[in-house]
């Protein structure tokens, strides 16, 4: 038979592994969202525009590879590969090999750089990823606070 004590501690101890699970559960989001959702925060923060050109329209399975081109203001190039799944994009934009496009990029460091048309899509990925990123830091809070009363149930119990 369970004394008080001992449902006490398997309470704490089933409340620390729900906290573990659900970090668990939400690293995911975190994960498969960090280059979008960081790419979409710094853009929409700072942002230089810049036209660069298409070098490349190929139909694959998945959709359309687009590729692109463009200078930044140091002058070094960069390129970028753009998948459009279901042509929208291209049909929206008529894209042809060769043509203009609009590409945003992060002024410190031009590396960071989007289509200007497809940088709304990715602001979902932007919320996802603050989201999830919230949630680890609470559910963190709660069970650091979670296993230091744990700890102190366990010194109490040692005298009884």
């Amino acid at each position: 038979m369970y004394t008080p004590r001992q449902a006490a501690q398997d309470f704490s101890l089933t409340r620390l592994m729900i906290f573990i699970l659900l970090i668990c559960v939400t690293i995911p989001f975190s994960v498969f969202t960090f280059r979008s959702g960081l790419q979409y925060a710094l853009l929409t923060r700072d942002a230089g525009s810049a036209t660069g050109f298409v070098t490349m329209l190929n139909r694959k399975q998945a959709g359309w590879h687009i590729g692109y081109q463009f200078v930044d203001p140091d002058g070094l190039p960069h390129d970028g590969l753009f998948v459009d799944t279901g042509g929208a994009a291209l049909a929206r934009l008529g894209l042809k090999q060769g043509g203009p496009v609009e590409v945003l990029y992060f002024p410190p460091a031009p590396s960071i750089f989007q289509l200007a048309s497809e940088l709304p899509r990715q602001r979902f990925d932007w919320y996802v990823l603050l989201t999830a990123s919230l949630m680890q830091l609470a559910i963190a809070a709660l069970l650091i606070f979670s296993y230091r009363s744990h700890l102190i149930q366990k010194e109490r119990d040692r005298f009884y």
